[in-house]
Order: C-alpha cells, then structure tokens, then sequence
C-alpha cells in the first residue's frame, strides 16, 4: 500500500504567459493572460475543465487560471520560440525532479517511523526511548518539526498496584541494585533467574559483522517491575532498567531462595 500520494507537477497559465513575454522581442505585442486562456479553452488536445485553478492577482482578486502538467504545458507552447519550449521544458523538468525527491524523502520517513513503531512492540521500549528515537527520525527528514515533540516522556509501569504505582519512578541496573540491596550474586546470575521467571527474555540481532548479539530485554510481565531503555553501548538494543521502589519486591520474589 502506497502511504504517499504523489503529485504532478504543473505550470500555471499565469507563470506561462509571463515566460512567453519575457523572451518575446521588445517590439512584438504582448500575450495577454485572458487571451492565453482562451486559447488552452479552443485547444482540440487539452481537457481545460480538468487543470481549472484560482489565483490571486496583485490587487488581491481571485481569478481564474489553469494549471498545466508537462504535455499540456508543451502543447501550448509549441508555437513561441525555442527559447520559451526551452525554458517551460526546463523549468517543468526541475519541478519533476523535486517532486520526486520529495517523494523518495517521504518514502524513507515513512518506514523510519514504521521501524520505529515495530522496535517499539517488539523490544518493548519505554516512552522516554520511544520519544528519543521519533525526535531522531523528525531531525534528519522534518526538523522544523522537531520543536513540536516534547523534550521528555514520563515512563511508569503499565499497572497500579501497593508496590509498583502508576507514576514516575527513578530506575537502576541490576547490578546497581544487587551492590545496594547487598546481595552477594552476579549480574549474570541474576539474568538467568529473571529469564527463568519470565521477567526478562534474550533477544538477537545482528552485528556490523554479521554475527548474531544477544541482549537482555524486559518481557511483559517484567514490566511492573522496569522497563527496557535504549542500550548507551548500542542503539539497536536495549537495556532492563529497574524501578527502585519495586527492587525489594523484585528481588525477594525472584532471586532470593
């Protein structure tokens, strides 16, 4: 499904006329933009009710005019000079090749924020994560949109209960927490129990090398308890961060005998 509308590029009548009077001798008579248009209305190759447009003269009217893709521009300016057939040519050409960059950037933009979306769900990133990588994204394909995403997004954990409340809540690693809680276990032991109880999984991707990497991520049901944040080694993984007020919980019910 294509999420883009692409748009043809046109040349209006009036912008047309002034082409055509710009590069007309001094002393020949000048195009007038009523009678241009009558001639696009008589013309037997063009459809003139499908290009009808509005623009605004100096005065501030609004009048009528056409708008013309590329065949019908050239057809009407088959019988000015070269000069002019050069210079509609050109200038039709360029808005082309505009609208097609433009479309190539909206294209890209597009699947950014559909990767984003997807690394999202599936490591199960945090707000603030999810804010960083969008504000990322609006900085390379939209940055006058930049200052329209807020700076910061609070994270809390998804349900409200006595020791993990919906609100915003400090966080550390698991090892911070194992040297504060003074348990004498790894880190790499911890992990292995949380994973036994389902409160972190091991995820893969792939490395600049081809290689698979493996990284620890907060499953579902290890939500009320942290959350994933981007990996300060890797932007492609991420990282378990605990909430304080729940490491007691967490570690007497899971890594404790």
């Amino acid at each position: 499904m294509n999420m883009l509308q692409t748009i043809t590029p046109t040349i209006s009548s009036v912008e047309l006329v002034e082409i055509i009077n710009g590069l007309r001798p001094d002393d020949a008579k000048e195009l007038r933009h009523d009678n241009f248009m009558t001639k696009i209305e008589k013309h037997p190759g063009i459809d003139s009710p499908k290009f009808l447009g509005q623009y605004k003269d100096s005065t501030g009217r609004t009048l009528k005019c056409y708008n013309l893709p590329k065949r019908e521009a050239e057809l009407m300016v088959m019988s000015e000079s070269l000069e002019v057939q050069t210079k509609v040519y050109d200038r039709l050409t360029a808005l082309e090749a505009r609208e097609a960059q433009r479309t190539v950037a909206g294209q890209s933009n597009v699947f950014a924020l559909a990767m984003v979306e997807s690394m999202a769900r599936t490591l199960r990133m945090s707000d603030s994560g999810v804010l960083l990588m969008y504000r990322q994204v609006a900085g390379i394909y939209a940055p006058e949109a930049v200052i329209a995403i807020p700076v910061y997004a609070i994270d809390a954990p998804p349900t409200t209960t006595a020791t993990a409340p919906a609100s915003s809540m400090p966080t550390a690693s698991l090892t911070d927490l194992l040297r504060e809680h003074e348990i004498d276990m790894a880190a790499v032991t911890a992990n292995k129990l949380l994973a036994q109880a389902g409160i972190i999984e091991q995820l893969t991707r792939p490395s600049s090398k081809g290689a698979a990497k493996k990284f620890w991520s907060v499953t579902e049901k290890g939500s009320i308890f942290g959350k994933n944040v981007t990996s300060p080694n890797n932007p492609k993984e991420t990282q378990p961060h605990w909430y304080r007020q729940c490491a007691k919980t967490l570690i007497e019910t899971y890594l404790l005998p």
